[in-house]
């Protein structure tokens, strides 16, 4: 009843799809009805200008609602909770071990494609953005931004088998990793994928990303080396309120919710590549290999018969000295990482504590989950085998046991 009130009460402040002016409007109708006059309307149209508008996100600014709860985690009774029965009846042990071995091929598997993925546009354009270039690998590149220690990378395996083919890990890498012991999420253009350009599959993974920072209140760090749309492909890229568009709307909307916005222009950054950077709260580039311009030097030559080189255009000079598009100038792209590291150290962010929590390990090995995940679905063992060895001490509160029992559902805790 609570949450059904307070999302009443913000959808009567915040109507989902109306504006300042269209409530102006709303309202100026109403009191022409009821008799008021112009004068009095103008001093409400001004009094709606006037007001400041509230940090809370309209629900339609993301891909779905946005909301927040606290959670109490210190009612701790979790021995209270009856507990699962996860022993494999000997009469399916042959299942188990079925089981067991096809899970064991979709892990070669797996790994196949990890490889596959790591390896960006292939040898070729490694050996092309290194050697000629003269730039680190997007994942060198992460391995000196983010603390020493394991990250969490998000939809690896975008891109593959898409309709106009193979794009590695979607032309950039995301995920979430710690910097100066903050939380962040990242996105890293790969510009050994088609030189960093962003595909429909590119776009749908950072708004993914963009998406997790806003709902978790988290930085974002930008590491830019992209040469903008892809363009055979920009009618599915453009026109659409998801679309490329939306990714510097989020910036803004991150702006508007003080999260803050990090970005390292690492490579050449080519109109939508140029955009990301700009709108960061605070930039560094590197000096010899980061170029900034809504259009290159290829671009003037055709347009204006002019001959410029790419420093001149946009390079690191440029934003630093003249334009001020950029914050800090690095030397190299070392000096731009530790630099970004400083930043994030800097902000006035709150570190949530993290608890040490005691807890119960589960019952059963979870070793045995590879034999219960089914090959396919002409025989299947009991859910409840695999909730025991995933839940703390395998106790499980079942919710409406007898009804719908094709469903399970029930309260435990996974650890703590």
């Amino acid at each position: 009843m609570w949450i059904a009130l307070t999302m009443l009460s913000r959808y009567s402040r915040h109507p989902s799809s109306t504006s300042c002016s269209s409530l102006f409007q709303t309202s100026k109708s109403i009191c022409q009805e009821v008799g008021i006059g112009r004068q009095q309307i103008w001093s409400l149209r001004r009094y709606e200008d006037g007001k400041k508008c509230t940090s809370v996100v309209p629900h339609n600014m993301l891909h779905s609602s946005s909301m927040s709860f606290k959670i109490n985690n210190k009612r701790n009774h979790p021995k209270n909770f009856p507990v699962l029965d996860g022993s494999i009846p000997s009469l399916y042990r042959h299942v188990v071990e079925g089981n067991a071995r096809n899970s064991e091929i979709c892990i070669q598997r797996y790994s196949e494609l990890l490889v596959k993925v790591s390896k960006g546009g292939g040898k070729n354009a490694i050996l092309r953005h290194t050697q000629k270039n003269k730039k680190l690998l997007v994942r060198e590149r992460l391995k000196m931004l983010l603390d020493d220690e394991s990250f969490l990378e998000l939809s690896p395996f975008a891109g593959l088998d898409m309709p106009y083919g193979d794009v590695p890990a979607a032309g950039c890498l995301t995920g979430i990793g710690k910097i100066c012991g903050v939380w962040c999420v990242f996105m890293a253009n790969d510009a050994t994928v088609k030189g960093g350009t962003i595909y429909p599959i590119s776009v749908k993974k950072q708004l993914r990303a963009q998406e997790i920072a806003i709902k978790n209140r988290l930085p974002s760090v930008y590491l830019v080396d992209s040469g903008g749309a892809f363009l055979p492909l920009q009618a599915e890229l453009f026109p659409d309120q998801f679309h490329g568009g939306r990714i510097f709307y989020n910036e803004a909307v991150m702006s508007a919710l003080k999260i803050p916005q990090v970005a390292v222009v690492c490579g050449s950054c080519t109109a939508g590549g140029a955009y990301v950077p700009t709108m960061a709260e605070e930039t560094a580039i590197v000096d010899k290999i980061g170029t900034m311009f809504l259009a290159g030097p290829p671009l003037v030559k055709a347009a204006t018969g002019e001959d410029i080189h790419p420093e001149a255009l946009g390079g690191a000079n440029l934003h630093a000295k003249v334009s001020g598009c950029v914050d800090h100038f690095a030397s190299s792209e070392k000096e731009a990482y530790e630099c970004v590291r400083n930043i994030i150290s800097t902000l006035n962010y709150e570190i949530p504590t993290e608890e040490t929590v005691e807890y119960d390990s589960p019952l059963y090995s979870a070793d045995e989950l590879l034999g219960l995940a089914p090959q396919d679905y002409s025989y299947t063992l009991h859910i409840k085998l695999i909730l025991s060895r995933m839940i703390d001490g395998s106790r499980f509160q079942e919710f409406k046991a007898n009804y719908g029992t094709t469903l399970v559902a029930g309260f435990a805790y996974i650890e703590g």
